[in-house]
């Protein structure tokens, strides 16, 4: 298997250093692989030859602990700290779990604000008085708006409109987003009888909506449900 092959092709803005030994960074500069040419007995191997090994930073000690009680794998080569494995690549581990692996490294390796997540629900606030939310889906189904840093493509915002709406108007989908903006498409639109201020209080222990902030779950299976009706 082609390790460094796979990194470079699946994560292009990944860099190798070449040397005695390959060192692999992910375009935030931070390493997460080194390509090794080792003798056989380092790796663990039979024979008198040399072996290429992959070591590669897992985050995890646990898996750590299991990945060590698998034929192939071998403590991290060259690298002391920290949840790092080494694996051969002479094919006694199946390249499907290096890639996993290599997938895995990439991820672990960037800042925490990049670390691929499930969706996640939002809500966020609109102010009646500075614009007219009531209506801000009348003619599209789609609208541009200002993004809180957590939020990311693939979650789901509910608006909330501030006074004196004081609701939860909209569900919408985040199709995408930049750095500071973000491309909403309506999914559902609620009355606002249906989730009114005083409903998020008493049921849901939500007192106010001021910036973007989490969906509790109860609440969320409530909105879902009234969508699906």
């Amino acid at each position: 298997m082609d390790a460094v092959g796979y990194m470079l092709g699946r994560y292009p803005d990944s860099s190798a250093e070449a040397g005695r030994r390959i060192a692999v960074r992910n375009g935030h500069g931070r390493l997460y692989a080194i390509i090794s040419h080792v003798s056989a007995s380092r790796a663990g191997a039979s024979g008198s030859g040399m072996v290429d090994v992959l070591t590669i930073h897992v985050g995890d000690y646990l898996l750590l602990d299991d990945l060590l009680q698998m034929e192939g794998f071998i403590p991290a080569i060259g690298i002391r700290r920290g949840a790092w494995v080494s694996v051969r690549l002479d094919g006694s581990v199946d390249d499907g779990i290096i890639r996993s692996l290599i997938d895995r490294a990439h991820d672990s390796r960037l800042p925490e604000k990049e670390k691929p997540r499930a969706p996640k629900e939002w809500l966020i606030p609109a102010n009646p008085a500075i614009w007219d939310i009531l209506h801000g889906f009348d003619d599209t189904d789609r609208l541009e708006w200002k993004r809180a840093g957590g939020i990311r493509q693939g979650d789901t915002v509910y608006i909330y409109a501030g006074n004196p709406v004081a609701a939860i108007l909209y569900r919408c989908h985040v199709e995408s987003v930049s750095d500071k903006r973000m491309l909403i498409v309506l999914s559902h639109r609620y009355d606002p009888d249906e989730f009114p201020r005083s409903l998020l209080r008493s049921c849901y222990g939500i007192y106010s909506v001021r910036n973007a902030r989490g969906v509790p779950y109860a609440l969320s299976m409530a909105l879902e449900e009234r969508a699906e009706r």
